[in-house]
């Protein structure tokens, strides 16, 4: 099953989200290094 992680970045708020949308985990706040490292790697996908 795929898992997707959306992150706000207002709120540096990470949030584990279901293949349906349904969030399974939410509110693991994440370093500004995380997301740069999420970026790079969604990047590489391009």
């Amino acid at each position: 099953m795929e898992h997707l992680t959306h992150i706000n970045l207002q709120t540096k708020q990470a949030f584990i989200l279901d293949s349906d949308g349904s969030i399974i985990e939410e509110g693991k706040f994440i370093t500004e290094k995380e997301i740069q490292n999420s970026q790079k790697q969604r990047d590489a996908y391009r």
